[in-house]
């Protein structure tokens, strides 16, 4: 025994090792909960990016539609062959989506083609269908 060392009291190495043994105690499953918990944030910011990706690609779906409906609408006004809203309600119906809204402004040479169309109920989230709404505008311009 040294001469600073008093009867009773621990020796500085047991004492040392006291104190490591309660940090371990405390700090005993933190790696746990530290991977448990970024693995909640992992599978969030996973599950957000499903989300936004449905959501995108269904808006985009349905955006492709009223493009398509708005030029089937404008062809049928230059052929002459109908009623551009009956035919652009036609397309849309092939398209799964529906015309909201159809207007044709102009006059017989030049004229364009506005269409609002709302659909994309094939897409689900959740159980739910995911509805876009999107509008194109189509027509013809003559000269310069």
């Amino acid at each position: 025994m040294t001469a600073s060392h008093r009867q009773g009291e621990p020796l500085a190495s047991e004492a040392s090792r006291g104190n490591r043994a309660s940090i371990g105690r405390r700090e005993r499953g933190l790696a746990t909960w530290l991977a448990a918990a970024g693995l909640v944030v992992l599978g969030g910011v996973l599950a957000a990016g499903v989300v936004a990706l449905i959501l995108q690609t269904n808006a985009h779906r349905v955006q492709g539609a009223a493009d398509l409906v708005a030029i089937t609408a404008a062809q049928a006004k230059s052929l002459g062959t109908g009623e551009p809203c009956a035919a652009a309600s036609r397309a849309a119906a092939a398209s799964d989506v529906e015309v909201v809204d159809c207007s044709v402004g102009g006059d017989e040479l030049e004229f364009v083609v506005t269409v609002s169309v709302r659909g994309g109920n094939r897409a689900v989230l959740l159980g739910f269908p995911v509805p876009a709404e999107a509008s194109a505008h189509a027509g013809v311009r003559r000269g310069g």
